[in-house]
């Protein structure tokens, strides 16, 4: 099990709530449990990066809105 760096984050997240579900069966041997808590360690780590994306794509947002908040009000003063 290879995770695809060009998973989106949904996708991602759905392959982590199916190695969870895996990991929960009894019948898991140990080098199974460890291979998929590795696949799920470097899952967990996309979701990180993309979520550390979408946060900064917001904050672009916000300070670009407040920006243009600050000249219409500027300009409203003038």
């Amino acid at each position: 099990m290879n995770a695809s760096t060009n998973l989106s984050f949904e996708q991602s997240f759905d392959q982590l709530e199916k190695i969870l579900e895996k990991m929960n069966q009894p019948n898991l041997t140990l080098e199974e449990s460890i291979l998929l808590f590795e696949e799920a360690d470097r899952l967990v780590k996309q979701c990180s990066i993309k979520i550390d994306e979408a946060e900064k794509r917001i904050e672009v947002i916000v300070k670009n809105r407040s920006d243009q908040s600050i000249k219409f009000v500027e300009m409203e003063t003038t």
